[in-house]
């Protein structure tokens, strides 16, 4: 392909999902409104996350509803394969680590970590054993999670937000929490020759060196016979041609000039 096509070819940042998120278990606890549940399970889905666990809804059916659905906006497997439970421990009876996403810490827990350094644990413990679950557990949209199942968590993980004001609805803070998990589990991108490939400058900002005497260190052409109105020139790639042509054309004007000079001195 040529360079000059390759450099504008758009590439995706989407990536494959990594084999870590397979184990990664997302437990809402306590949750009221169907249309949570549903843009929790869109969220998951975009992620790459796949396991949803309810502790005492409100609904039974919660998953199923029609509300629900319709924020799941095409995320139907995520819903269609959550699992309903009575207790917390319920849900995590499998899970080698607990992880309680909470604004405020509470009485007697761990101190709060911010997201990426939670996801780092996380991922620890999953690449540690091939058979590791870690939970990620949100609480009720009015309540959060109670002081007990916050004690009952390894890891606090709290999401900095405005001193005065941070509330997050349920879907979003299941989405930072599980965007920054994918992009923490995600391999580093190599660097392609098109990325290492300066970015286009605009027309007319980027000049060459010349050649011969009037080769410059800073990339102008400064001709101390012009006059001062065009003493300075920066020369493109695209007038290079033009150029060549107006210099010959300049050199054998004074070639002439100094011609018809000698010769009026030797008469």
């Amino acid at each position: 392909m040529n360079p000059r096509f390759e450099r504008n070819t758009p590439r995706s940042l989407h990536q494959p999902d990594p084999a870590e998120l397979g184990r990664v278990v997302v437990v809402l606890v306590g949750t009221s409104h169907p249309g949570n549940v549903g843009s929790a399970a869109r969220a998951l889905r975009n992620m790459g996350l796949s396991h949803l666990r309810l502790v005492n809804p409100r609904f039974v059916d919660i998953a199923s509803q029609p509300e629900a659905l319709a924020f799941a906006s095409g995320a139907d497997a995520v819903l269609q394969a959550a699992t309903v439970h009575a207790q917390l421990d319920d849900a995590i009876a499998d899970c080698a680590l607990a992880v309680a996403v909470s604004a405020e810490p509470r009485e007697f827990s761990a101190l709060p970590l911010t997201p990426e350094a939670a996801c780092d644990q996380v991922l620890q413990v999953l690449r540690s054993h091939a058979e590791h679950r870690v939970a990620l557990i949100f609480g009720a949209e009015r309540t959060g999670l109670s002081i007990e199942q916050v004690q009952r968590c390894g890891v606090l993980l709290s999401i900095p937000g405005h001193p005065h004001y941070n509330s997050l609805n349920l879907a979003q803070a299941v989405q930072i929490v599980a965007y920054v998990l994918r992009r923490q589990a995600l391999p580093a991108r190599h660097t392609t020759t098109a990325d290492r490939r300066s970015p286009r400058r605009p027309p007319g900002s980027r000049t060459r060196l010349g050649r011969g005497p009037f080769k410059t260190q800073n990339r102008t052409w400064v001709r101390r016979w012009m006059p001062p109105s065009i003493r300075v020139w920066p020369i493109s790639r695209r007038s290079r041609g033009c150029w060549s042509i107006w210099s010959a054309c300049w050199w054998l004007w004074n070639f002439s000039t100094l011609k018809h000079h000698a010769s009026s001195c030797l008469d």
